[in-house]
Order: C-alpha cells, then sequence, then structure tokens
C-alpha cells in the first residue's frame, strides 16, 4: 500500500501515462492543438439547387438607353428597365471568398459583393447619396434578412449606384433595389469559396 501523501502523484502520473497513450494512437485527439467547430454546415454546391428560381436572362433583353454602356460580357445579361436596372451573371451564381483577420490571422468566409445599379437621367452631382435601398431575404431556408440604408454614386463614364451587399449565410437569396418607389428584384444563388 502507498502511503498517502505519495497517492496524488500516482494518480497523476497514471493520468499522464493514458493521455500519452491516447496521443500517440490518434493525434488528432490533441485536444490543446486542435479544436474542432461544435457542428459543421453543409457545403452549398455550386450549381444553383432547383428549388432556387435563379434569375435568368429574359426572353426579351434589355438594352440600355443611350448613352449609357450596352456591351457586357459574354456570361452577363442586363435585368430591369429604364427606371431601374442591373446586370447579372447567367449562371445565376453569388461566389463568397476567404478572408484572413490582420489581427489573428483567423481565416473565415464572407459573402460580400458589388451591385451597380442604373437609372435613366439618374445625377450624382444633384442627389449624392442615391435614394435606393437595398434589402434581401433568403427563400430556402430561414435567416436573417439583411438591408443596405445607403448607396453610394459611382461614376464611370455615366453614373451609376453602388451598393455592398453582405449576404450572412450561403443559399438562395433574392435582392430587391428600391429607387424612389421603382423596384427591381434577382435571384442568385450563393455558394462557398473554392
Amino acid at each position: 500500500m502507498l502511503p498517502a501523501r505519495l497517492t496524488p502523484i500516482f494518480i497523476f502520473a497514471a493520468l499522464l501515462a493514458e493521455l500519452a497513450t491516447l496521443l500517440a494512437k490518434d493525434p488528432a485527439q490533441d485536444l490543446w492543438l486542435r479544436r474542432q467547430p461544435l457542428h459543421s454546415e453543409p457545403s452549398i454546391p455550386p450549381i444553383p439547387h432547383v428549388s432556387c428560381p435563379t434569375t435568368k436572362p429574359p426572353s426579351e433583353l434589355f438594352v440600355p438607353p443611350a448613352p449609357y454602356p450596352t456591351q457586357l460580357p459574354s456570361d452577363s445579361f442586363w435585368l430591369g428597365s429604364e427606371k431601374l436596372w442591373t446586370n447579372r451573371n447567367k449562371n445565376g451564381l453569388w461566389h463568397g471568398y476567404w478572408v484572413t483577420d490582420q489581427d489573428s490571422g483567423v481565416r473565415h468566409k464572407i459573402y460580400t459583393d458589388k451591385i451597380f445599379w442604373w437609372r435613366k437621367g439618374y445625377d450624382w452631382k444633384t442627389e449624392n447619396p442615391p435614394q435606393l435601398k437595398v434589402r434581401g431575404r433568403r427563400l430556402d431556408e430561414p435567416a436573417t434578412p439583411f438591408y443596405v440604408d445607403h448607396a453610394n454614386p459611382a461614376n464611370i463614364r455615366i453614373p451609376a449606384m453602388v451598393t455592398v451587399i453582405d449576404i450572412p449565410t450561403p443559399g438562395c437569396w433574392e435582392i430587391t433595389g428600391d429607387y424612389k418607389g421603382d423596384k427591381l428584384s434577382l435571384v442568385i444563388w450563393v455558394v462557398d469559396p473554392d
């Protein structure tokens, strides 16, 4: 029998030996070096789900009036009317990307991008900031909606309005722009970064 004063030492040594045995079998068990998330989210496939009605090119394509630009890359199309228009990708995708926090070095995903909006006669000199409001809601699952409370002018040859959209989660999202009561909606499939 061990003296009472040595018992804690032997118990501690036994625990250390057991921990060493576990670590030797599976280094992933080292909880001090490798932390696992409490849950994992399923990844969103890079192809819109059939239940997500992503915005496709209309049968009658909108062509912006002169002097607005009309040329787009072959994978994009114009959407809307002279009262409010934008352009979208034909595949309906909105890609997230990875960012690294400069202080902590931790990488995380974000789903942020810009959308340019036009309206015939919009003048950034007399209306700054533009009276464009943008909101979004997820269609395939419950999620917190987003709201962009202001747009910024973008003077790229012909005046435009630009909004920075920060979508909270991947999935099927409807984005609606409202310029003085003239509304334009589009649906996108937001995917995780590659």
